[in-house]
């Protein structure tokens, strides 16, 4: 084991955001000192937070390694509220509506080339595990609901294209196996074509693992970029500065990795071997059963000092909080038509559903700002209103389709769709249909005016001059 004594840059470390919380939004986070087994436990207490509509980050200082010693630190729900990644992004947390999907928006399409700087100065590197100091043993590492198969690591994890050099990074879960060993399942997306191009080779695939972060890393490794566009250079842009990146343990300046890290697993996943992995509860609230998926061999661990692990709760709120791909969402809508008020992917939508609003030139926009939100992830319900909706409130939304569609006009459903190979209600492998609804006003058509209390009116009176606090504050 070598351990020495680095310099940090809070400015893109999980602990300066962290800092920051504490200061200015305090209420987002929740601080668990008392012992707590991995097995379940720090998930009942989530899950009780989460019974009262709570979702704050919740940093647990003394969970158990998988040897039964408590020592281990770990942080969940880092993303599950949009008014804390709207203060990760250094807005207000009052900007966490279309202000935050705009702004992830501007800055993704302003990435930012990396900056590689020495190991010395990396906190990542202050203490490095090889051979047989690798034992993943010593970690908390999660088991999430009743039927999981394992103990499993739910993070970020970076590769390279073989043929391009570029950087892809997304969010995968590792099930324990052995103490340098765990599984790991790929959709059929970014991370799994690159695997692919190394097995066709005989070549396994380099991977680090990264086990915390700043949240803007995990918002791009979620993000749904085109393939050609590399997700370490879109976390600068959300940064809105270079991410700082170091040679790894491993294979040095081949394979370039967050210098600010908590933790990394370095190793490769194994072409042309599969493994049992599995049963894990996934996104769509369901338990997906055993499958056979490839195996992660770890080579090395570099780490800080008590580092902080970020795990993602699985099949929960913070699963389905896609700031990522609602902000690629708001890109392809606006290259498809001009005049994009918002786009939301609502939480409780489990990214399936998205809602755009738009000021609307002709009849024919919202089918194509629909179809242009449609490829992007698992999109399977789309619904386009007009400017006067806020999409980012469910009511609004609701009383558009109530009163402004016609499903003999405004409905079209496009079938056999690319989409989750977990979602249990595809009639067929990894295919979906796509439901877009049009819930906007016909422009040919005079439609009436919304009703409105007059806005002085409703400047002039105010709440607190008729209602104690107290009896507000009870009204259910």
């Amino acid at each position: 084991m070598e351990e020495k004594k680095v310099n940090s840059n809070d400015s893109q470390s999980l602990r300066g955001y962290l800092s920051k919380l504490k200061k200015e939004f305090p209420q987002g986070l929740v601080t668990i000192t008392k012992p707590i087994s991995p097995d379940f436990e720090v998930t009942a207490l989530l899950q009780h937070l989460e019974d009262l509509n709570k979702f704050p980050a919740v940093l647990f200082e003394n969970i158990a390694n998988l040897k039964g010693q408590y020592n281990g630190r770990a942080i969940i729900n880092i993303v599950a509220d949009r008014k804390r990644v709207a203060l990760a992004m250094g807005l207000s947390p009052e900007d966490y509506k279309s202000e935050l999907t705009i702004e992830s928006s501007r800055r993704s399409s302003l990435p930012k080339d990396v900056n590689i700087v020495k190991c010395e100065n990396a906190p990542v590197k202050e203490i490095i595990l090889k051979g047989k100091d690798i034992d993943l043993r010593n970690y908390p590492i999660l088991k999430f609901h009743e039927l999981d198969g394992g103990n499993f690591f739910t993070s970020a994890v970076i590769a390279k294209d073989p043929d391009t050099g570029i950087y892809n990074s997304s969010v995968h879960r590792l099930m324990y196996r052995d103490k340098d060993e765990t599984g790991i399942t790929m959709s059929p997306f970014h991370l799994f074509s690159i695997f692919t191009k190394n097995e066709k080779r005989n070549k396994p695939t380099p991977i680090a693992v990264v086990l915390g972060h700043h949240p803007a890393f995990f918002v791009a490794s979620a993000m749904r970029a085109p393939f050609e566009s590399d997700e370490l250079r879109i976390t600068g842009g959300l940064l809105g500065e270079p991410l700082k990146m170091v040679p790894s343990e491993t294979w040095g300046d081949e394979l370039l990795v967050p210098s600010e890290a908590e933790m990394i697993l370095e190793g490769e996943i194994l072409p042309n071997r599969l493994a049992a992995e599995g049963p894990f509860g996934e996104w769509t609230g369901y338990d997906r059963g055993q499958t056979q998926a490839q195996i992660f061999k770890v080579k090395a661990i570099t780490q800080r000092k008590d580092p902080i692990i970020v795990s993602f709760f699985s099949g929960h709120r913070e699963h389905s909080m896609n700031l990522g791909w609602e902000t690629e969402a708001l890109n392809r809508v606006k290259a498809a038509v001009a005049n994009v008020k918002a786009v939301s992917l609502p939480a409780n939508g489990l990214g399936v559903t998205c809602y755009i609003s738009i000021e609307k030139n002709s009849d024919g926009e919202p089918k194509l700002a629909a179809l242009a939100a449609a490829s992007v992830g698992f999109i399977k319900t789309v619904i386009v209103v007009d400017s006067d909706i806020d999409v980012f409130n469910q009511n609004e939304v609701m009383w558009a389709l109530a009163v402004r569609f016609q499903a003999h006009r405004d409905l079209d459903i496009v079938r056999d769709v690319q989409g989750s190979t977990v979602d249990p209600s595809s009639d067929t492998f990894n295919t979906h249909s796509t439901m877009l609804i049009d819930a906007t006003e016909p422009l040919d058509v005079l439609n009436p005016k919304r009703i409105t209390i007059p806005k002085e009116v409703l400047e002039k009176i105010k709440l607190k001059d008729y209602i104690s606090p107290d009896i507000l504050k009870s009204i259910e």
